[in-house]
């Protein structure tokens, strides 16, 4: 008897066409090896964007800043006082709040009355404005007196106004630098930096300085090492209110929101960066700077100290080489 052949042979017969479970694990490890792979790359290209968008951030302040020195012929004092010492309503603006016109946040900075300290009621709407300008989209770690990475939320009192429970302030990463801690010696001429050499100075140790209102004005004039040799604002993200003063020196709109440089960038842990206001990023490797030309440049971790801090001096003669 002959066998079926042909159609009815292979309708008969049975085909397994199913993965084996070894089959199936094998393709598992890949996948997983491959998504392990592409993680890294992945989180270096998000990381790259959010410091682009950051160097960004301070191409419009540095523009704002230069905008302001063309209107004003002086750059802006990094703080201005409302009072003398010893007088009541005292409180001291920053620059960033000076600068508002020039970064379209008018609509902020027409709120503002400058003639009242910013933990006046009047002025609250305005210093609890969010400014996307002012935020670097890396930061991650922040002081516990900040909400959502944006507002300060400050129970306190500042100088000698009378603090206000669950005042809202909005929140900055960027800090004006009024130039090397006076306890660093320059290099050039062996004697230790004074105070107030940067470009954003403020009050502090100057003769007198519980009579001054306003900082001496900075002018091109007086940046003598060159603005291209000379950072005027830097990165210290995260900060919320300083530990010894509870000062929301991390608002936009607090005067305090400058500091001498110590230190080389991103030298103490967070925390310690804050109270301290060193330059403190979330990038990997430095923090963004930008430069009293308006150009933006990336500050490495490993730049020496000296190397720093004559940067941050606008006339201490030092000679910088080509970063």
């Amino acid at each position: 008897m002959l066998l079926p052949s042909g159609p009815y042979m292979s309708a008969n017969k049975k085909t397994n066409s199913a993965f084996t479970l070894v089959e199936l694990l094998v393709v598992i490890a890949i996948i997983g090896i491959l998504i392990g792979m592409l993680l890294p790359a992945v989180q270096q290209v998000r990381a790259a964007a959010r410091r682009t968008e950051c160097q960004n951030n301070l191409r419009q302040i540095g523009l704002a800043v230069l905008n302001y020195e063309s209107a004003h012929s002086k750059f802006p004092p990094g703080q201005t006082w409302t009072a003398l010492e010893g007088e009541p309503n005292r409180l001291d603006y920053s620059w960033m709040a000076l600068i508002l016109p020039h970064i379209e946040a008018n609509n902020i900075y027409d709120g503002i009355n400058f003639e009242l300290p910013y933990l006046n009621p009047v002025n609250l709407i305005s210093a609890g404005e969010v400014v996307p300008s002012y935020l670097c989209p890396s930061t991650a770690l922040e002081d516990g007196a900040r909400s959502d990475n944006v507002i300060i939320e400050f129970e306190g009192v500042v100088g000698e106004s009378e603090g206000l429970t669950g005042v809202d302030l909005g929140c900055t990463d960027y800090m004006g630098i009024a130039g090397p801690k006076q306890s660093n010696t320059n290099p050039v001429t062996g004697e230790d930096y004074e105070r107030q050499h940067g470009v954003i100075i403020g009050t502090k140790g100057l003769l007198n300085e519980s009579r001054i209102l306003v900082p001496p004005s900075v002018t091109f004039g007086k940046i003598t090492d060159g603005s291209s040799n000379t950072m005027m604002v830097t990165e210290c993200t995260g900060r919320g209110t300083e530990e010894e003063d509870n000062d929301p020196n991390g608002a936009w709109i607090s005067g305090k929101n400058i500091s001498h440089i110590n230190k080389t960038v991103n030298s103490e842990k967070a925390g310690k960066s804050w109270n301290d206001e060193l330059i403190f990023s979330q990038h990997y490797g430095g923090a963004n700077g930008v430069y009293a030309d308006g150009s933006v440049h990336f500050i490495a971790a490993e730049l020496s100290e000296e190397f720093l801090l004559s940067l941050c001096s606008r006339d201490g003669g030092e000679v910088n080489p080509q970063q």
